[in-house]
């Protein structure tokens, strides 16, 4: 054992003794300049870098080893961060060679399985025959044999491609030792297979997904189904399965506690679905788990995912899988349930589905004709089959059951998909489309086609968007005559997002003459649900549905439509926003671009506190379930000094943004959706303001947000002048807004309400004259 340098002995005792938690590995923490690895797991154990004779550092790997196919040459299992590049895999295809990578079926078994592996590949020929994936089979050699490969590609048909992998389990004799010796050694390695080193075979390196299968899974239904891969894909979902099961308890020993000191050590609470699906009345484990020998998952989830992998290792470090016979479903579902949020992961029901004795049919498939689809796998004498009517056991008990999303069949035999009920047409095809929000990445259109009027945009760096309705006609003129003024050194494209009552030629055509032949104009037709799936108002406030609809788009929904991928910045405007000053001013948007600014506004204000009901709490609560702390920013402009919320608020009828800010910022993203999925903005009428003001304080650096201070701004009846322009003068800007007899116009000089004490009004740079 090396001698341990005295400084670094003091500074591991400190950590120890302060029980930071951690994770010397996984936060990148140690000490390799002078050749020395920390093992927290089994005791502190210092280590001298290993070399071969010819003085090369020799790299931990696995003892498990994998051949390539067409060149026979044996690699180490690598599971860390990447696998080992290997250029591109080279496979031995039989039949065919791929036409699509999207995704690939995968095997592991042996030729003691030849049988039931052959009528699974019968189904998997049956039920895909519109879309033949690539198949797998991982093996130790017995699957060497051409007539076996033979036989196999033959069952599969011409144009379905499939490979052999083998494989090399270790014998080592180090591996803890099983508290359940009859179990054969072949199950734990199938365990590790699927829990750990699949997603790390380099096979996996060439698709986006793969589907595993045992030998014993069918699948089933009267006529061919839709591609799963291509769902997947155009869902933007990470992981699928068909049946929910309950393990036993004597195989799960010491899982449970495991977990939960993994969470500790990584700073993480357990998250909202683990809490609702793995914890039992008491607190324990509710032993739910995913049943795994059929899942379709993003082959990065278990591969890429930093925190995910960190459990993965855990586990594989501990050696529960040989100790205890842990095996990948419940490994899988406590890692699945606590990182992937609800939209990410959906529940197949479109076909039918059976593993051993164990079955379900496709839903709305009633008894009598399920048994009569599943009839010719009900082969074995002397077998109990169980038929699962909604794919759980036990049916009543299993929260895994229906917590998920549900791919089904309607009565009409058509797939019903997981979706946002709101929806949104192109405006030159007339398609309509639901919305997708829950995701990395919007889905991929190739490019949205907009029906431009007057010219097509001739820079993409930023476009100005409305949603209003034609009763807001004429405050919506008067908008887009002051954009023409103000812009005509630079127009930008302009797109008013309505309900349809935009449709008409002619309203199209007077708008358009507004703005002039060289500012771009486009309609997109949204449709909001009326469904009425939203929470109901508390209490006795009554607001109009269709202000708790502006608010859901301008907080998560704009930005998720596929217009926006076109541009970089986006610019919201009220009908009733009016920019106003003696001149054309500089272009925002280039401004935003040359000083790399993510967020500008113009005006702050102070939210009414019945509008904000429980809202501070649930943010606290965000913040809290992802261990942080509230940030500098947060602090000194939404806490007052008794660290309540302060109900300051950036005025948001006037913002422009980076599209990616609340689009692909994961931490971002998430707050939207929790707010979403929490139901605040139509329960108590949460405003698009006070939930981006909020996100927007936490996680952005003070350059990053600016206040615009160059021109006048006007919304409803609350106005500001630009800096340095005072009393008479702004008087006489504005005076042509100042239409309606009864109103009280509020002046705010420095542009906030209540001035001498909201502390957003000079906290952010400020751009002026």
């Amino acid at each position: 054992m090396q001698q341990i340098p005295s400084k670094i002995w003091i500074w591991y005792q400190i950590l120890w003794n302060w029980d930071l938690g951690l994770d010397l590995f996984g936060t990148g923490f140690g000490f390799g300049g002078l050749g020395l690895d920390l093992d927290l797991d089994f005791g502190l154990k210092f280590t001298k870098s290993e070399r071969n004779p010819d003085d090369e550092i020799i790299h931990p790997q696995d003892e498990w080893q994998y051949q390539n196919s067409i060149t026979g040459q044996w690699y180490h299992w690598t599971t860390y961060n990447k696998q080992n590049n290997h250029g591109e895999w080279r496979v031995k295809w039989l039949n065919v060679a791929p036409t699509s990578y999207l995704g690939v079926i995968v095997y592991l078994t042996t030729t003691n399985e030849l049988n039931p592996l052959k009528t699974s590949l019968t189904q998997l020929s049956r039920l895909l025959s519109n879309n033949p994936r690539p198949v797998v089979i991982f093996h130790e050699g017995d699957f060497d044999a051409d007539d076996i490969q033979k036989s196999l590609s033959n069952i599969l048909g011409n144009h379905t491609p499939l490979g052999f992998e083998r494989i090399r389990f270790s014998d080592n004799a180090n591996r803890p030792r099983s508290v359940f010796p009859r179990w054969p050694l072949k199950y734990f390695h199938m365990c590790r297979f699927f829990t750990l080193m699949l997603p790390n075979h380099p096979l996996l390196t060439l698709f986006t997904y793969y589907w595993r299968l045992d030998a014993h899974s069918y699948i089933f239904g009267p006529k061919p189904i839709e591609d799963p891969f291509e769902i997947m894909q155009k869902r933007h979902i990470q992981y699928a399965f068909i049946m929910a099961n309950e393990d036993d308890d004597h195989y799960a020993v010491g899982l449970w506690s495991f977990f939960h000191e993994f969470l500790d050590n990584h700073c993480l609470k357990p998250s909202i679905a683990l809490r609702q699906t793995q914890t039992g009345w008491f607190g324990g484990y509710s032993l739910a788990i995913i049943f795994t020998n059929f899942a379709i998952a993003n082959v990065s989830l278990f591969r890429d995912h930093s925190l995910i992998r960190a459990w993965l290792h855990a586990v594989d470090r501990n050696g529960g899988i040989y100790r205890y016979r842990w095996g990948d479903a419940p490994i899988h579902t406590l890692a699945l349930t606590q990182f992937l949020s609800q939209n990410h992961i959906v529940r197949l029901r479109y076909f039918g589905y059976m593993h051993r004795h164990e079955y379900t049919c496709a839903s709305n498939i009633e008894r009598d004709l399920c048994k009569a689809q599943v009839k010719s796998f009900l082969t074995q004498n002397g077998i109990r089959y169980s038929y699962y009517q909604d794919g759980c056991f036990p049916s009543t008990q299993n929260p895994l059951c229906h917590y998920y999303p549900e791919i089904k069949l309607n009565p009409d035999d058509e797939i019903i998909h997981p979706q946002d009920e709101w929806q949104y047409q192109n405006s030159i095809t007339g398609q309509w489309y639901h919305w997708t929000t829950t995701y990395n990445k919007q889905n991929k259109y190739v490019e949205w086609r907009v029906k431009w009027l007057n010219v097509a945009p001739t820079s993409y760096l930023g476009v100005i968007v409305y949603l209003t309705t034609t009763n807001e006609l004429n405050p919506l003129k008067t908008s887009l005559t002051q954009l023409s003024r103000l812009l005509s050194n630079n127009p930008r494209p302009v797109v008013i997002f309505h309900e349809g009552d935009f449709d008409a030629d002619d309203i199209q055509k007077s708008l358009s003459n507004i703005l002039g032949n060289h500012t771009p104009l486009g309609f997109e037709r949204i449709r909001f649900s009326n469904h009425l799936i939203q929470p109901r108002p508390v209490g006795n406030h009554r607001w109009p549905l269709k202000y708790t609809d502006m608010c859901r788009f301008f907080t998560l929904m704009l930005v998720n439509h596929p217009l926006l991928t076109l541009f970089t910045y986006y610019w919201r405007l009220d009908a009733h926003s009016y920019i106003f000053g003696p001149k054309p001013i500089e272009d925002p948007f280039e401004m935003m671009q040359k000083r790399q600014i993510q967020y500008a506004f113009i005006m702050a204000s102070e939210e009414a506190d019945y509008y904000a009901v429980g809202l501070w709490s649930f943010f606290h609560e965000f913040l809290d379930n992802r261990c942080l702390k509230p940030s500098i920013a947060l602090r000194q402009t939404q806490t007052d000094l008794f660290g309540n919320y302060s109900l300051y608020i950036i005025f948001t009828n006037f913002a422009i943004a980076n599209v990616s800010l609340f689009r692909d910022h994961s931490l971002i993203r998430a707050w939207l959706h929790a707010v979403d999925r929490n139901g605040g903005i139509y329960r108590y009428r949460w405003g698009d303001a006070p939930i981006h003001t909020l996100i927007l304080t936490q996680f952005l650096s003070q350059n990053h947000i600016v206040r615009l201070r160059y021109f006048g701004y006007m919304h409803q009846r609350e106005y500001i002048c630009a800096d340095g322009i005072k009393g008479e003068v702004c008087k006489a800007q504005v005076k042509p807004f100042l239409a309606q007899n009864g109103i009280e116009y509020l002046y705010y000089q420095d542009g906030c309400h209540p001035s001498p004490r909201n502390p957003l009004c000079h906290y952010y740079p400020e751009i002026k004259l």
